[in-house]
């Protein structure tokens, strides 16, 4: 049995004033009123420590996106958005996209199609519960945005000069890359029962 350090009755429960504490919370240490008392695996537990799962009878309900999960998503849309601007001095709209040059590779094409797939995956496991793989995934695919972004402009197509699209582009990438990493190294949310 525990050993008893307080006087049953001596004390008020810390979320009702008016209300006899009749025991003690197992996870703070806080007074707990027959309301808040619930017992869990022979414990006592009060209401504010409850995993939410149980809290709410076993649905914890959808996770929302955290904080660096918001962050990737809006580092890969300006990725996006970099690759509709113009690319090349004199260039069009939607720079990234086209293949009207001759001579080197046109690098914003390795750009355009993984900053569409960085913002799809992002789109499709922003939630809590998949951040882990969403935000490696969007992490490799910025980094692959930045690279192609700094070849773009290392090595513009003949006779042009970069312009607001790559160097936007590797700005957006490096954030993604981090935001991606921090997405990735959020602890994962376990379901708890109660039983």
């Amino acid at each position: 049995m525990r050993e008893e350090r307080w006087i049953k009755g001596a004390e008020r429960c810390h979320l009702h004033a008016g209300a006899t504490a009749v025991d003690r919370c197992e996870e703070c240490g806080r007074p707990v009123c027959l309301a808040c008392a619930v017992p869990v695996r022979g414990k006592v537990i009060g209401l504010e420590c409850l995993p939410v799962d149980v809290r709410t009878g076993g649905t914890a309900g959808p996770a929302r996106p955290t904080a660096a999960a918001t962050a990737t998503g809006l580092a890969v849309v300006v990725a996006l958005v970099a690759t509709i601007l113009p690319w090349a001095r004199q260039g069009r709209w939607f720079g990234a996209w086209v293949w009207p040059f001759r001579g080197d590779f046109p690098w914003s094409m390795v750009v355009a199609p993984a900053a569409l797939l960085a913002c799809v995956v992002w789109w499709s496991g922003r939630r809590r519960d998949q951040a882990r793989r969403t935000g490696a995934a969007v992490a490799v695919l910025s980094a692959l945005v930045a690279a192609g972004a700094v070849l773009a402009i290392d090595r513009p197509p003949e006779f042009t000069r970069p312009f607001v699209g790559p160097h936007l582009a590797v700005v957006a990438g490096l954030a993604g890359l981090v935001a991606g990493l921090a997405m990735a190294a959020l602890p994962g949310r376990r379901a708890r029962t109660m039983s």
